[in-house]
């Protein structure tokens, strides 16, 4: 471990990148909810409903993850739906939930979904990589165990 990551497990950091580890999926829905927060390594601490339509479009585009949506008829045609319209479903569910954490907060009048500020000093590229890592072995995690080695 770098001291950096020593760090982390002395103070929230452990906490949110377990609860992160653990939070509880029925749909795929949190992984590009959470995605929205990270861009080239580099975090976005207020993701606006524009970020969360455009990394939910481009999480879904890939065939394994489309799986998701076709299985329900409510989301079947998702690529017909107008413009906003995967952001409102982003806000109705993952966001709704996530902001039940302690880590996370959605502001319904401006629209923004945001990390709490008491982590802003430990949101550096190196936990980036961290958080990046995490949501993609729980997709990987969450695909194979819905819909095996396809």
């Amino acid at each position: 471990m770098t001291e950096e990551e020593e760090v982390w497990l002395e103070n929230e950091v452990k906490e949110f990148l377990g609860e992160i580890e653990l939070t509880h999926m029925t749909k795929s829905y949190k992984i590009p909810t959470l995605l929205c927060f990270i861009e080239n390594n580099t975090w976005i601490m207020n993701v606006s409903k524009e970020r969360l339509q455009e990394v939910w479009a481009d999480y879904y585009l890939k065939p394994i993850h489309a799986k998701d949506m076709l299985r329900n008829k409510n989301t079947k045609k998702w690529r017909e739906w107008k413009k906003d319209e995967l952001s409102k479903l982003a806000i109705k569910n993952p966001v709704k939930y996530l902001a039940k954490s302690k880590f996370f907060h959605y502001d319904q009048i401006n629209k923004i979904f945001s990390i709490q500020e008491s982590l802003k000093s430990y949101l550096t590229p190196r936990l980036a990589r961290h958080f990046s890592d995490i949501l993609t072995w729980r997709s990987l995690q969450y695909f194979a165990k819905r819909y095996g080695r396809e």
